[in-house]
C-alpha cells in the first residue's frame, strides 16, 4: 500500500481540543434539533446542504486536510470529537464520509494529482465524497475487500465489480473506490 505524501498532522493541545469539542458541541446543538434531523433525515438527500455550508463556514470539512491544500491539517484525534458531538445530536450531515473516510483515503492514496483537484474544494465542504470499500464477500472482521477489478480501456481506466455499504454515495459527487488491479496475477 502507497504511504501517505504527507507529514503526519501536528498534534493540537488538549486546550485545543477541548476548545473544538465546545465550539462543535454548541453548533451542534444549534444546529440540530430533534424535530429537525427527524425531518431531515427522512428527504432524499438524507442531510441539511445549509447546516452542512455552516461546517464549512467553520472549517470543519477540511479539519483533517492538509494544510497545503487549504486544510487544518490536523488528525483523527481532532476529527474523533467533532464526530462525537456531530453524532451526540444525530446530526444529519455527511462528515464521517466526506471529510474523514474520503479524505483519509486520498492522502493516503499517494495519488498527489488526485489530492491537489480534490482535497482543496473537500477541505471547503463544496464537494461531497464517499468511499466504496468492500464487495459482495466483504470479511467480517471490516477489512476492506474489493469487489470490483480495474482494468486498462483506451479512456483509462474501466472499473467493473460490486461495492455494499457506500455511506453517502447517493449525494457524493466523486466516488472513490477501491479496487483489484485486473492485470496482476
Amino acid at each position: 500500500m502507497p504511504q501517505p505524501t504527507t507529514a503526519p498532522a501536528q498534534a493540537t493541545s488538549a486546550a485545543e481540543r477541548e476548545d473544538l469539542r465546545a465550539m462543535v458541541r454548541a453548533f451542534a446543538r444549534d444546529h440540530f434539533p430533534l424535530d429537525q434531523v427527524r425531518r431531515v433525515s427522512g428527504t432524499e438527500a438524507g442531510y441539511d446542504p445549509a447546516a452542512w455550508a455552516a461546517l464549512g463556514q467553520l472549517g470543519l470539512p477540511g479539519l483533517l486536510v492538509p494544510a497545503r491544500y487549504g486544510g487544518a491539517g490536523c488528525g483523527l484525534a481532532e476529527a474523533g470529537l467533532v464526530l462525537h458531538e456531530l453524532g451526540r445530536v444525530l446530526a444529519c450531515v455527511p462528515y464521517l464520509s466526506s471529510a474523514v473516510l474520503a479524505v483519509t483515503a486520498l492522502l493516503a492514496s499517494g495519488d498527489e494529482a488526485a489530492q491537489a483537484e480534490l482535497l482543496p474544494r473537500l477541505a471547503t465542504g463544496e464537494l461531497l465524497a464517499a468511499v466504496a470499500l468492500s464487495g459482495p464477500a466483504g470479511r467480517p472482521d471490516g477489512t476492506p475487500s474489493p469487489g470490483v477489478t480495474a482494468s486498462p480501456s483506451p479512456g483509462g481506466v474501466t472499473l467493473d465489480g460490486e461495492a455494499l455499504y457506500v455511506a453517502d454515495g447517493h449525494v457524493a459527487g466523486v466516488l472513490l473506490v477501491a479496487a483489484r488491479d485486473d492485470t496482476e496475477a
